[in-house]
């Protein structure tokens, strides 16, 4: 898609420092590789980014993006790194910040350190999305697994439906649930007029559907045992693949 040069996309890497489950998160190794080093390599190729920055408060994130060649224009502020501060904040910080400097972004593409496994196709479909739309945002979404409908809620000793349909359980057939879908945060794209009404996302939200797999959102330590399995295995994938040419 070609895209009007005057518009300027802007992509963020946010990674503040704490993270209280799992120190360190963002610059934990996995593969041999730290966790925002993945996110940093699939952002650069992407040929709709105008500008890729990183929003940290972290000094060996800082290190690690200036090794990588990501900008880091500025230091996040601890007020909007705190475990009190929104997405809205650090968000509207780095957009006024850039702004003040003379640099005015159309749209902002939010590319999270813990989902390492998207692909750079993630990014660029969501940003040919918007621009198709006009749409306030853009968010990847892939189909649910356990459906609500499944749900149960505890009453003392009982377990009882979370959703009332008002028939049997046993009645219920996968295939006649309503299609629900999930927001997986592997991008998300902004219109950047919604921070003047106080929001992220707006009122129109359209979408962009991805596998499963490529949704994997690091939270705990089983998250990065899967990430570490993921990317050993791609990596001998491609040695083989490479071995097999030669």
């Amino acid at each position: 898609m070609l895209m009007n040069k005057d518009i300027k996309v802007l992509g963020i890497v946010p990674a503040r420092k704490g993270s209280k489950r799992i120190p360190g998160k963002n610059i934990k190794e996995v593969a041999g590789k730290p966790l925002i080093v993945y996110t940093f390599e699939i952002a650069k190729k992407s040929k709709l980014l105008t500008r890729l920055i990183v929003s940290t408060d972290d000094e060996e994130v800082i290190r690690l993006a200036n090794q990588s060649g990501i900008e880091v224009p500025f230091v996040r502020p601890a007020e909007f790194a705190s475990d009190t501060a929104t997405d809205f904040d650090w968000i509207k910080h780095a957009v006024e910040e850039l702004a003040d400097k003379g640099w005015k972004a159309d749209y902002v593409v939010i590319l999270r350190a813990t989902n390492p496994l998207r692909i750079v196709e993630d990014i660029d479909l969501a940003v040919e999305k918007i621009l198709e739309t006009r749409a306030d945002s853009v968010r990847l979404l892939n189909p649910i697994k356990e459906h609500p409908y499944w749900l149960k809620t505890v009453q003392g000793d009982w377990a009882m439906p979370f959703i009332e349909l008002g028939i049997p359980e046993e009645q219920l057939r996968s295939q006649d649930l309503p299609k629900l879908y999930f927001i997986n945060g592997v991008v998300d794209v902004i219109d950047v007029h919604n921070l003047k009404n106080n929001c992220i996302y707006g009122k129109k939200i359209s979408y962009v559907m991805i596998d499963w797999e490529r949704s994997l959102d690091i939270d705990d330590i089983s998250d990065f045992n899967y990430a570490e399995f993921y990317f050993t295995k791609k990596k001998l994938q491609d040695e083989n693949s490479c071995l097999s040419k030669n």
